[in-house]
This record gives C-alpha cells, structure tokens and sequence, in this order.
C-alpha cells in the first residue's frame, strides 16, 4: 500500500547509511517509491484515513529494506497529501523515511505532465515541490538534490529536453532516472480490491 516501486540504478555512491564499498563496484541499485506521502487509491482509504497506521506500514517495509542493505529513495508531491492528513502527518511520515536513511527527492508540486505544460510553468512547479518537500520535511534533505519527472516524462521534443536539463543543473539537482518499472500499483489495487470483498482466490493469484 506504498507508493509505486521502481528500480533506480545509481552511477557512484548511494545515500547513507546504505553506501556499498568502493573496492566491491562502482554502480548500485536502489529501490524507489514515487508519489509519497501517499499514491492516489481509493481502495486505500481506509488506511490514509489513519495516519498513524499508514506510517507503521511504511516503518515495517522500510526495516525490511535496511536490514538487506537496500537503497532506498521517496519522491514527494504535494499533490498526494491526502486530504484528512494535516501538515504534521506528512512531517512523520516524511521523518519516518528520513531516520530510515532514504533519500527524499522532488516529485513536483502538482505531479502534472510536463509534455503538456510551458517549461517555465514546470518549472515553478519543480520549484513549488521542493519548498513542500523541506517544509514538511522541517529541513533541507542531506546530501544530493533529486528529481523524478511525473510519469518520466522530461521534455516532448529536444528543446524541452535541454531546458528541463539547465534548469535542474543550475539547481544542482540529479535525475533519478528509471530502469525497471514494476507498474506494482496496478497489483496494489487489484489486492486491495479482492480484501475489501473477501476475493480469497484473486489475493492468493496476486
């Protein structure tokens, strides 16, 4: 019931405290999540509507990560703020990654398409998303500023491209760029659909 998966390969370090010894490769893999606080599901309602037992649930798989020394990372939109959660609750639950040792990166404010915006709207938007992400967070995250473009999107043509590209390196941001998409989201709603009407068969299948 987390937000959706992907498999990110890193080139270099990797955020602390999950970084891989130099002598053993210079390339990792780390385990993503896009759209924190929350993804957008209406079979997840119950859940969102408890703030304090969504964030046990992100607690327990992110021990889980830890203890296999996987990296990990969370893309944050402002956009998923559920609507019952306070301000507060997206501040613990974002600390709740972040004493996790997971980096957290901008996902944008509005999550909108940006093969459908003006660049300059975008990229108020970039702008917007990481003021959300450090005032929720109550801080600036450590180390290397992160970026995933909604639906990965980063430009509709070269021109688009090379503007999103000067914009994010004159703010000293990284792309995370995407190597596996799992699409799990499409099976996160599937499960949650066969719980809610006791379809034993369809969770087992999934």
């Amino acid at each position: 019931l987390l937000a959706m998966a992907s498999v990110l390969a890193w080139a270099g370090s990797v955020p602390e405290p999950f970084s891989l010894p130099a002598a053993r490769t210079t390339r990792s893999v780390a385990i993503t999540f896009d759209d924190l606080p929350s993804a957008r599901n209406s079979f997840h309602a119950d859940i969102l509507n408890d703030p304090k037992a969504f964030m046990r649930q992100n607690e327990k798989v992110l021990r889980k990560l830890r203890r296999m020394k996987v990296p990990v990372a969370g893309f944050v939109s402002s956009s998923f703020q559920p609507k019952s959660w306070s301000l507060q609750d997206v501040h613990d639950l974002l600390e709740v990654w972040d004493k996790a040792g997971a980096a957290l990166g901008n996902h944008t404010t509005s999550h909108r398409d940006y093969h459908e915006m003006e660049p300059e709207a975008y990229f108020a938007d970039i702008l917007s998303g990481q003021q959300f992400l450090e005032s929720a967070l109550g801080k600036s995250p450590l180390g290397q500023k992160y970026f995933r473009a909604p639906y990965l999107h980063r430009g509709a043509n070269q021109t688009a491209r090379e503007q999103l590209a000067q914009y994010l390196d004159e703010h000293s941001y990284k792309i995370a760029p995407v190597t596996i998409d799992l699409q799990d989201w499409i099976l996160a709603e599937i499960y949650a659909w066969a719980q809610a009407n006791h379809d034993q068969v369809r969770k087992e299948a999934v």
